[in-house]
């Protein structure tokens, strides 16, 4: 009946095709049209019609959950706007469907048949396919009880016959692998839905939003979130997923194949220093000096990760060692503060982050792997599928220093084995400066007697008589160096 969109359906014609189909649309009179906007009305009309004697229920329920609802489906600021219920009303009419269903469940429509996911060539494309999901997904739930609602990972089992068979590889091997753990399957289900979709972004947040099976005031979302988490986790182990920053991704077999190769993929521990390196004093703290005395003097300060030096040249006065943990081993801010004694350092303490070290160990591994990968073009796909991971590695890599910035927002700082309380700031190297400036300050006492001397001065110096400064008297930091020498004669 989408007869106004039928030529985009079919696709593009010769010309003696194009008459032929001319012919055949003239004979209808009335185009009719079934678009997004009006989907969900005929779903509401046709397939969710309630009998009268459940609206006094559904009435109840929505009065007592009503600001529970608006909290419930509330998705990530940066994907898409969807709608929610919006009163009683609305409420009654689509219950057990969710509204962000009709919108999401379209553009996973659109997505899958424009990455050729369907075996027919436009098999489930369209509006009026979206009936039918709805009508397989409210006969899954037939039994089901109030509150219960439908989850996304539903409309999946509707659209499967229509899937070629190789998209279903991986799915039918996790059905076996996690025949006892049902969430495993409906999450892993529900990301290949939505894997192209990309308005929609897959945070934790946002799948465990999208599996909610109940709106009973005794589900517990946070604890819903902790097994969707741990179910994350598990299938990124077994790589039927990845995770690119706070977002998972469903993987294909050739995708799977790649990721396999990048995870096997060694490095050496100086590969991860040397990107640490760059991220911390090339991208958030590329200063190599400090200004002193009002800004008067601008002087030299090292630079140190772990205790060791950046480079055999890096041996400064005073300078910053960054402190991040990278392996299971946890430094305790006892630990820290006692390694800063004795030394002029000011030492930046990053807590222990799993998750930073593992994505610092994915990034070097996926350059290594792009710099040895063979892009001759034999392969289209592949070359596909490794210029993908450009792309993530890329975001990876801005991630990363983000991340890195505030967990040095966030660290404290130590001097000689004191706990410095630096102004707060909300920029990392604002605050390693200013950390620096306290250091010195420390280091240098009477930094402060100091008068900065351009060329001229000294020039001029040198060039009078050899008795200048006893004949002008000695101002106090001249006589402190002329005791100094006097006693080490």
């Amino acid at each position: 009946t989408a007869q106004t969109d039928l030529s985009t359906l079919v696709g593009q014609f010769k010309a003696e095709q194009q008459y032929d189909f001319t012919k055949l649309s003239a004979r209808f009179e009335y185009k009719i049209p079934l678009t997004s906007a009006s989907v969900d009305q005929v779903v509401k009309q046709r397939l969710l019609k309630k009998k009268p004697g459940v609206y006094q229920e559904l009435g109840g329920l929505y009065d007592k959950e009503q600001h529970n609802l608006k909290t419930l489906f509330d998705f990530s600021d940066d994907t898409q706007k969807y709608p929610k219920y919006r009163d009683a009303e609305d409420f009654i009419d689509t219950y057990p469907a969710v509204p962000y269903q009709f919108d999401l469940l379209m553009s996973v429509i659109k997505g899958l048949s424009d990455h050729s996911v369907f075996s027919g060539s436009h098999e489930s494309v369209g509006e009026r396919s979206m009936l039918k999901r709805f009508h397989d997904a409210l006969k899954a739930k037939a039994d089901s009880q109030t509150p219960e609602v439908i989850e996304f990972s539903q409309f999946f089992d509707s659209l499967r016959p229509y899937f070629q068979p190789k998209v279903l590889t991986e799915i039918i091997q996790a059905e076996r692998q996690y025949a006892d753990n049902p969430l495993a399957i409906k999450v892993l289900k529900t990301l290949l839905l939505i894997k192209y979709v990309k308005s929609f972004k897959p945070t934790l947040e946002n799948v465990a939003i999208l599996l909610v099976p109940t709106l009973d005031p005794d589900f517990q979302i946070d604890a819903f979130k902790k097994d969707i988490k741990a179910v994350l986790e598990e299938l990124e182990l077994k790589t039927f997923i990845r995770k690119n920053g706070s977002h998972y991704e469903y993987l294909t077999d050739l995708e799977k194949d790649v990721d396999n190769e990048i995870k096997n993929t060694l490095i050496e521990n100086t590969d991860r220093m040397d990107v640490l390196k760059e991220f911390l004093f090339n991208d958030i703290l590329p200063d190599s000096s400090v200004r002193l005395l009002n800004g008067k003097i601008a002087y030299e300060f090292g630079k140190k990760i772990n205790d060791t030096p950046i480079a055999a040249s890096q041996s400064k006065e005073f300078n910053v060692n960054v402190v991040v943990p990278m392996d299971s081993t946890a430094y305790s801010e006892s630990q820290v503060a006692t390694s800063s004694m004795g030394v002029d350092d000011l030492v930046v303490s990053i807590p222990t982050n799993s998750r930073l070290v593992s994505e610092l160990q994915r990034y070097c591994q996926t350059k290594k792997y792009l710099k040895l990968a063979q892009r001759d073009g034999s392969d289209p796909e592949k070359s596909t599928t490794i210029q993908a991971h450009e792309a993530l590695n890329y975001q990876r890599r801005s991630d990363l220093i983000q991340e890195l910035r505030q967990a040095i927002v966030d660290a404290p700082m130590y001097i000689n084995g004191s706990q410095q309380q630096i102004a707060n700031s909300n920029d990392a190297k604002t605050k390693v400066l200013a950390g620096l400036q306290h250091l010195a300050e420390i280091t240098y006492p009477r930094m402060s007697e100091l008068q900065p001397a351009t060329q001229e001065d000294i020039r001029a110096t040198i060039t009078q008589s050899d008795n200048v400064l006893l004949d002008r008297g000695l101002s106090t930091p001249e006589q402190e160096i002329l005791s100094r020498i006097t006693l080490e004669k």
